[in-house]
């Protein structure tokens, strides 16, 4: 059975894309993603993980062990997270050393620039993702994880990857992929179940509600930032369940409909939050 996707498309133009990706990546830190594992790629040229990664020595193509060294199960076994979180930068030391990195590879990459008149260049990563789930005690926490055992395919998947280009030629963009994996968003649990031909629903959608919220949230905060650009969003699903939950509603509330593009400063989150910000300033 073919592993279920969701993907989340954020196409940002008009903007200095390179301080762009030092922002998301600081804003994800905070709200949604600790990044554990960054690789930089000069598509038809080199790449570079970063060796703190906790996916460092194993090639992209390469399936990972149902359990990294860095792991260990928790929520009985549900999800993995890490063993040890002390041998991580963090989010300063990681943008200072990620932004240094990636300048340095756009410099050497100039034969890949003058083929093919762009300079583009990707980041590619995974990490602890900030899901909200009920306690023993019935109350919404939110706790990061890495990965997700998925039960209709007994495999473990990371929750979300990113993957971010950034160009300033021949227009200065920033497009930006969330490949969800997990059901933590969904409204259907990765058990398949045989007798009725397809996944469990869930009964209680408040966690899957309120990890949507989370998304949009840190999405919102991330895209805000740049009134005069130029935003295009979408969401593609692959295979069965739908992933999305609530995400796709969310989204819409801030950026507006999909697939259309438009000034951020004309989405109606943008003008919310300008609303917000003014009453609160009196």
């Amino acid at each position: 059975m073919s592993i279920a996707i969701c993907t989340i498309t954020i196409n940002l133009s008009d903007l200095a894309a390179e301080s762009a990706g030092e922002l998301l990546i600081r804003v994800l830190s905070a709200k949604l993603l600790r990044i554990r594992s960054f690789q930089i790629i000069v598509p038809g040229g080199d790449s570079h993980s970063m060796p703190w990664s906790i996916d460092f020595g194993f090639k992209p193509s390469e399936k990972l062990p149902s359990m990294l060294t860095a792991e260990r199960e928790a929520k009985g076994g549900r999800y993995t997270t890490l063993a040890n979180r002390d041998q991580y930068p963090g989010c300063s030391a990681l943008c200072s050393e990620v932004v240094a990195k990636t300048k340095l590879m756009r410099r050497e990459a100039s034969d890949y620039r003058q083929r093919n008149f762009t300079d583009e260049i990707m980041w590619k990563l995974w990490g602890e993702s900030c899901v909200y789930s009920q306690s023993t005690s019935g109350l919404v926490e939110g706790n990061w994880y890495l990965r997700e055992k998925l039960y209709y395919c007994e495999d473990r998947e990371p929750l979300l990857t990113i993957l971010c280009s950034m160009s300033t030629e021949p227009r200065p963009a920033l497009l930006v992929h969330f490949n969800i994996f997990s059901h933590a968003w969904s409204f259907f649990d990765s058990r398949f179940d045989v007798s009725a031909k397809g996944f469990e629903k869930k009964c209680d959608l408040t966690t899957e509600r309120r990890n949507a919220e989370n998304v949009a949230t840190a999405l919102g905060e991330f895209v805000f930032t740049f009134p005069q650009a130029t935003l295009e969003w979408l969401i593609e699903r692959e295979h069965s369940p739908d992933l999305s939950g609530f995400i796709p509603e969310e989204l819409q509330k801030r950026f507006g409909l999909p697939a259309q593009p438009k000034r951020v400063k004309d989405t109606p989150g943008f003008n919310q939050d300008a609303k917000d910000t003014d009453l609160t300033s009196r």
